[in-house]
């Protein structure tokens, strides 16, 4: 390795380490949806932020940067991505990184995979749409271990989730579904999920229903970000924020 690396490793090591921060999110530029989230929590900055399906920490990176001082906890079940996760961190003391899928039971589950990983998903595919799609060559299935998020903050005493962010391929309401005691009482501040409009895997939940799952417990749509088929001028799928009422 150059000698100049070796430099520029060592500051990044000692600003992590002595600092709790990595210089590696400066470069990181924000989009509209996530420069709203930091707006939301501009008087009182997000303590505690759960990234559900972190993939290889894109997004862990970007809360990093925008909420220096928050507890991250990712989540990621498939074990090549869990490994780039892990490695992307470098052992930063502030992000939790969990091996295991959130959903509405703890247990096992199968967990269907895809030529592109970003597309793997506790759900089938649905073939009328991903056929022909390379993103979603079926390459297998893997057995992951799942837990509820009831469940993983009883059991690591956390009270209270500012951020709740999910991108998990059609398996946002197993997530929810896992989260009713956090979300009857309130202790869930800010929900930002991607969602879908049309059923890209078998059986999934569409954009109506996860907001009207999220209704029954006072939460609200506050902006959605869609992505729209030109084709068609049709919606496929985007990121939405819910906020709780007050």
């Amino acid at each position: 390795m150059k000698s100049w690396q070796k430099a520029k490793n060592l500051v990044k090591y000692i600003v992590r380490k002595y600092f709790g921060y990595d210089l590696s999110v400066l470069k990181i530029k924000l989009s509209e949806d996530y420069l709203e989230q930091k707006k939301l929590f501009a008087s009182a900055p997000a303590g505690i932020i759960f990234d559900v399906g972190a993939n290889a920490g894109q997004t862990t990176h970007k809360y990093r940067k925008m909420f220096p001082k928050a507890s991250i906890h990712g989540f990621e079940p498939f074990p090549r991505m869990f490994g780039e996760y892990v490695e992307s961190v470098h052992g930063d003391k502030k992000v939790h990184c969990v091996n295991i899928a959130l959903s509405n039971q703890n247990g096992t589950a199968e967990f269907f995979v895809n030529s592109f990983h970003g597309c793997n998903s506790l759900l089938q595919n649905n073939e009328e749409f991903t056929k022909g799609k390379d993103a979603f060559q079926k390459m297998g299935k893997i057995e992951v271990n799942t837990e509820t998020l009831d469940s993983y903050c009883e059991k690591n005493k956390i009270e209270r989730i500012n951020i709740l962010k999910m991108d998990v391929q059609g398996g946002e309401l197993l997530v929810l579904q896992g989260t009713e005691k956090m979300l009857s009482n309130k202790k869930i501040d800010l929900i930002y999920t991607e969602v879908m409009y049309m059923e890209v895997y078998k059986n999934q939940p569409l954009f109506s229903d996860i907001k009207k799952f999220l209704e029954q417990f006072g939460y609200r749509l506050h902006k959605s970000y869609g992505l729209i088929d030109k084709k068609t001028g049709q919606p496929t799928d985007g990121d939405v924020i819910f906020i709780k009422y007050e």
